[in-house]
């Protein structure tokens, strides 16, 4: 161990208390995170389990957008976009489903150019994208599962290249869908890139200026990479060497 006075000059800890054999050690001045968790959803601020409604079973989603956060659930009566300003006071940001009962999720939330993009899940008539602005107007931007309705739900998202990203969950393979303007969509990879069992692109993240994809895929997850939207490379296929591992649930940049 080293020890300063000064923050400058640094000497071992043996050789500045030559006769000292153990030391109890204090940190002053910094607050880090305490691990103490607090309930604010199911708690007298979050107004009851399930912002108050027992039918929203998950916290799909979640995004900040408009100095607020934004979380999507999973409702059988409805998806719902809750928000709150605080994190304890918590709104209702929708009308359940956006009037369409079997958009029974919110898969993902994506801020983009000024608007909020919400991916609902529907698996009888094909995922929908909605988008609100300030303030909460929720309009239609995307419907039918972007044209194929096999397209029940898009789990990830994201922006890129000044372009909004949508991946999707499809059994014949996954599609990733992409727009400059949020309104007219353009799919960005063959379908399952080339493998039906690439069922789901469960995951994006951007990483040193290229766009990654973790998939969900039967015979073992696999990851894609991109640098323009338009051509694929694998990084990885066979869930690490191990079939096991089905799916990439989750990329983060670290």
């Amino acid at each position: 161990g080293y020890v300063s006075a000064d923050g400058q000059t640094w000497q071992t800890m043996t050789s500045a208390f030559p006769a000292y054999r153990s030391f109890v050690v204090r940190a002053r001045g910094f607050l880090p995170v305490d691990g103490e968790w607090e309930q604010v959803v199911g708690s007298a601020f979050g107004g009851g389990s399930g912002f108050g409604d027992r039918f929203n079973l998950a916290a799909s989603s979640m995004a900040t957008f408009d100095d607020a956060l934004f979380v999507g659930t999973d409702n059988p009566f409805g998806a719902e976009v809750t928000y709150s300003l605080d994190g304890e006071a918590w709104y209702l940001g929708n009308n359940p489903g956006f009037n369409v009962p079997t958009n029974d999720a919110i898969a993902s939330l994506v801020p983009f150019d000024g608007h909020l993009y919400a991916a609902a899940r529907n698996r009888s008539l094909g995922t929908q994208v909605w988008r609100t602005g300030s303030p909460l107007i929720w309009t239609s931007v995307g419907s039918d599962g972007f044209g194929d309705p096999g397209n029940t739900s898009a789990p990830s998202g994201t922006v890129f290249g000044d372009e909004v990203y949508f991946g999707t969950d499809n059994p014949t393979g996954c599609e990733i869908w992409r727009s400059p303007d949020g309104l007219s969509w353009l799919q960005a990879n063959t379908d399952g890139f080339g493998d039906a069992q690439n069922r789901v692109a469960e995951t994006m993240a951007i990483f040193t200026g290229e766009l990654y994809v973790g998939t969900r895929n039967i015979g073992g997850a696999e990851l894609w990479k991109t640098a323009d939207g338009d051509t694929w490379v694998p990084v990885m296929s066979g869930g690490f060497g191990s079939p096991q591992n089905e799916a990439i649930t989750d990329l983060a940049v670290y």
